[in-house]
């Protein structure tokens, strides 16, 4: 059959390729989350012929989202997010005009957590799903009567956690509010029509919370006392462990790792950063010890790399690395700004090098600290 000049022009028709041809050419031609999504957005074919969860994808190196200048939120047309990939040494730039008038809150199994006045959302960056949570002040309310009759007056929200992917079955949300001068720890399950306070043992307690972090049984704090508190997701019982953290804390910042620590540990690791006049002096990891029930400062923590920000630290497992390893972030400032570095520590040896200048640009001082971001297509 001859083809028309028109259809000679047009080439062959690529949405008629089968299925089965479709994943053998996404496996092959697909190492990353980007190309993978590069091939989903040929036509409506390929999309519904190729899942949104490949099984034949490596586990994917963290990027770092970038900080936004706090002066451009709002009341701009072309809104975007800048995340840096640390295996290609590249920026990636996604216009997101869901995120434009929100603020991110982190990233937690490819989400970000976006907060607008008293509304918490998810965001996925790489599919553009998203996902509404309850207002804070939705009956019944964990904001106190007097302050949710203040419409002017809005929570001032300390950092927000998820307890697994936002995908599975019984996700629950963990937000660490600010109203009234009173702390209160407040969480919701994806479809809940409201938010429930956690109820604390001693009510000053919240107030003197360092982080905290979940899991699917639990939600784990730390107090400015050294304490590590378990809240149970199911009998919402509280317990603190027997032994303290031993920190400064007038030097030390806590960051309790993303989830539960290994097998071996009846809690999660801690990773305790030592300060001093701006200046980093030392990283180092300790772990529980349920058969001493006692803390341990540990310098193995197997094939397992960390990934450290100001307010987060995730632990991820990849087959291109070593492990054992701990990479954050740091500003050097310069004038009228900073630029952002991606320093990685050796845990067994001590020794601290500098990964990769990554990005070259300037950010103005009144941007937000950067945060590790690991893109997820579910």
């Amino acid at each position: 059959m001859r083809l028309s000049s028109k259809a000679a022009k047009m080439g062959p028709d690529w949405s008629y390729l089968t299925s089965e041809l479709l994943i053998l050419i996404s496996e092959m031609a697909s190492t990353t989350n980007i190309q993978y999504v590069h091939l989903r957005a040929v036509c409506k074919a390929w999309r519904q012929a190729l899942t949104p969860n490949p099984r034949h994808l490596p586990r994917q190196n963290p990027w770092l989202l970038l900080p936004l200048d706090a002066r451009c939120r709002i009341d701009v047309d072309d809104f975007h997010l800048s995340f840096y990939d640390l295996s290609q040494s590249r920026t990636h730039r996604f216009v997101l005009p869901y995120v434009r008038d929100k603020h991110v809150y982190g990233s937690y199994y490819g989400w970000l957590v976006l907060v607008r006045d008293k509304r918490v959302s998810l965001h996925n960056p790489i599919t553009r799903s998203s996902i509404e949570l309850p207002s804070l002040d939705a009956p019944p309310t964990i904001l106190s009567a007097a302050f949710s009759k203040r419409e002017s007056t809005l929570p001032y929200v300390g950092k927000v956690m998820l307890s697994c992917n936002p995908s599975e079955r019984g996700c629950v949300v963990v937000a660490w509010l600010l109203y009234q001068s009173k702390w209160e720890l407040g969480l919701c399950r994806i479809g809940d029509t409201h938010w429930t306070g956690v109820k604390m043992m001693d009510m000053t307690m919240s107030r003197m919370l360092l982080d905290f972090t979940c899991d699917n049984k639990s939600v784990y704090m730390v107090n400015i006392k050294g304490e590590l508190l378990a809240y149970d997701l199911e009998s919402l019982a509280m317990r603190t462990f027997p032994s303290k953290i031993n920190f400064n804390a007038m030097h030390d910042r806590i960051n309790l790792v993303e989830g539960v620590a290994d097998a071996e540990a009846d809690g999660p690791l801690v990773v305790i950063t030592t300060e001093y006049l701006g200046k980093l002096k030392q990283i180092y990891v300790c772990k529980w010890i349920n058969n001493e029930q006692r803390w341990c400062r540990v310098k193995n923590i197997g094939k397992s790399v960390l990934f450290l920000s100001h307010y987060d630290c995730s632990k991820l497992q990849l087959e291109d690395q070593h492990g054992n390893e701990i990479y954050y972030d740091r500003r050097h400032y310069v004038d009228m700004g900073f630029r952002i570095g991606i320093n990685k520590i050796i845990m067994q040896s001590g020794y601290i090098f500098l990964h990769c200048p990554s990005p070259t640009e300037v950010f103005p001082t009144v941007s937000g600290f950067p945060s590790w971001f690991t893109p997820s297509l579910i």
